[in-house]
């Protein structure tokens, strides 16, 4: 679906994705006990960018700081927004902190929105001859949409385009702007028409084009309250007008070479990754490196081989061939730190310290997550048929994770060895 013969920009509006990840991610903690869901799903969503649609260029659209250009024009403009979460909040820096990592440019401009700043780097990029991905949800960006310029959503997969515009508004990315004046916006508290839903403006612009055409022949529109309407409040929809439409020609401080995907700091990603948790993607970043990096081990006594688990038989042998083993070490990641109400994500196993197994149980581990239940479930019974124990850190914790993933009745303890919590470094983050 993208041109192989055509380079293209990838733009990312920072805190519309930032908030949506934030939302559909549970919680998850740092091993120092700080929230990182939303760190990590935008780190995932930037990994899966990179990997699966391989751009030329990418640039992080940033929201300036306190009030705007539009707060002067409309003082009730964003009334309604809820503060930031309490547990997003320390998140931000550490985003920040990524994205420079990342190598790449995250653009602001002082009284603008990052909707502004995609439609300028929109503009920029279709100039440049450009195919142009706005990675963003924000209806706002419909108005932004042309034969090269579509809108993304990474999780789904999914593009969003002119077609799909007509489909859902009945309107073309050029009349966005005065469909969104005539129907307002609960969100952004822009205020447009009383009683003009997104039907009736459809119509409305289907039959007369523009907003403008909409408001001088009023007099021909057939519903008594709808024309009454659009003559009471003709100036709240140009106001309105003035709120949604985006500007594409602000004076940004930005190079397009430096937008150039690809110019990792692979080490310090390894070490936010670290104090993040996120054992996961030090891997992946690792190959986008040129030259083989030397990045500090996520273990205490060196790197052991990983196999990654990706079926159950395959996970049937592994531990068949432990059988001799009396003792598993094991390190269980879940979504937070309260062992009955978090989820457990992943698994990783050793018995010895050259050689450890990975199991994703969550799509927040891996890409093809193995069931929590049926994986644990064997575990448990392979070491009370084996006699073995497993050893690691907060034993009692994570026994009581892995009896709520197990699921099943007839198993009612773990087999631990308490007295090796001490000596466990196999799986130690730090």
């Amino acid at each position: 679906d993208w041109s192989s013969d055509v380079c293209s920009a990838v733009l990312i509006d920072v805190f519309g994705l930032v908030f949506q990840v934030f939302h559909a991610i549970p919680a998850m903690t740092s091993p120092a006990g700080q929230p990182t869901n939303a760190v990590f799903g935008f780190t995932r969503d930037i990994l899966t960018i990179l990997k699966t649609k391989q751009p030329t260029y990418l640039v992080c659209a940033m929201d300036s700081p306190g009030k705007g250009v539009r707060d002067d024009i409309y003082s009730e403009y964003k009334a309604h927004r809820e503060e930031m979460p309490e547990e997003l909040r320390p998140q931000i820096a550490v985003v920040k902190q990524v994205i420079e990592a990342f190598g790449i440019p995250a653009i602001g401009q002082e009284g603008w929105e990052a909707d502004d700043v995609l439609a300028t780097l929109a503009k920029q990029g279709r100039e440049r001859g450009l195919e142009v991905v706005l990675v963003t949800n924000d209806k706002d960006a419909r108005q932004l949409l042309t034969p090269t310029t579509r809108m993304y959503n990474v999780r789904k997969d999914s593009y969003f385009d002119a077609d799909a515009l007509l489909a859902d508004w009945g309107v073309r990315p050029d009349q966005v702007v005065d469909f969104q004046s005539l129907v307002g916006d609960a969100v952004d508290n822009v205020p447009g028409v009383p009683q003009i839903g997104p039907k009736t403006a459809t119509n409305l612009l289907q039959q007369f084009g523009t907003l403008d055409e909409v408001l001088k022949r009023s007099d021909e529109v057939t519903a008594k309250k709808v024309r009454e309407n659009l003559k009471t409040f003709a100036d709240q929809a140009l106001l309105s007008r003035q709120l949604v439409r985006l500007r594409d020609d602000l004076l940004l401080d930005f190079h397009w070479n430096s937008a150039r995907a690809g110019q990792l700091d692979v080490v310090r990603l390894a070490e936010l990754f670290r104090e993040c948790g996120f054992r996961r993607f030090i891997d992946e970043i690792k190959t986008f490196s040129p030259t083989p990096i030397d990045v500090p081990s996520l273990f205490a006594d060196g790197e052991p081989a990983i196999t990654v688990i990706r079926n159950l038989p395959e996970f049937d042998q592994w531990l068949a061939q432990q059988a001799e083993h009396r003792r598993i070490a094991v390190r269980v990641e879940t979504t937070g730190l309260d062992a009955l109400s978090s989820q457990v994500v992943a698994l990783t196993l050793a018995t010895n310290d050259r050689s450890a197994a990975f199991v994703s149980l969550s799509p927040l581990a891996g890409e093809t997550p193995l069931p929590a239940h049926e994986i644990v479930g064997r575990l448990l019974k392979h070491l009370q048929r084996s006699d073995s124990r497993l050893v690691g850190h907060d034993l009692k914790p994570l026994a009581n994770s892995l009896l709520s993933a197990a699921n099943d009745p007839t198993l009612t303890e773990v087999p631990l060895d308490l007295r090796s919590e001490e000596h466990m470094s196999e799986l130690q983050s730090h």
